[in-house]
């Protein structure tokens, strides 16, 4: 079976195993799909001092890396939580955020059953970081801390960011 190649002129067949660069709008590197990946990872919920102790009920992350852009989809439900200090964050990112770029953050689709109440809930990665933080997006964007943690958590968003 031979492996099919995209071409701007159409579509032909490649004989061999060689890899093969595909050009999306153009011919130059500018144009080129250098990179395509998809994936799983294992989220997990840590204290910035000390990590709570969690038992998950749900624990799910789906990515989709394209370039150098990571799109991902987080999912946790526990049914425990538990001790922990400092700044409530999610550990686990299947990449390290670029170093060179500005914080990315964006909102938090559910969450719910926090010690206090944190609605709306938003998230960031600061550049050159693989976790993310959780944020209340109050009058004075305080950050979640662990002790805002309680036993039967959920919380599910998507995001991106650049690599």
């Amino acid at each position: 079976m031979a492996l099919t190649q995209i071409t701007g002129t159409g579509i032909g067949s490649v004989d061999s195993l060689t890899p093969t660069t595909i050009y999306l709008g153009g011919s130059g590197s500018a144009n080129a799909l250098d990179d395509y990946e998809e994936g799983t990872f294992t989220p997990t919920l840590t204290g910035s001092s000390s990590d709570p102790s969690v038992t998950y009920t749900t624990q799910e992350g789906h990515y989709t890396k394209v370039g150098s852009t990571v799109f991902f989809a987080i999912r946790f439900s526990t049914s425990a939580f538990s001790g922990g200090s400092g700044n409530l964050e999610i550990s686990g990112l299947p990449f390290t955020s670029n170093a060179s770029l500005d914080i990315r953050g964006g909102g938090v689709g559910l969450n719910y059953q926090f010690a206090t109440n944190l609605n709306p809930m938003a998230w960031r990665i600061n550049a050159g970081a693989s976790k993310i933080s959780l944020w209340r997006n109050n009058n004075n964007a305080d950050v979640v801390v662990t002790s805002n943690g309680a036993a039967s958590l959920r919380i599910e968003f998507t995001g991106f960011y650049s690599t």
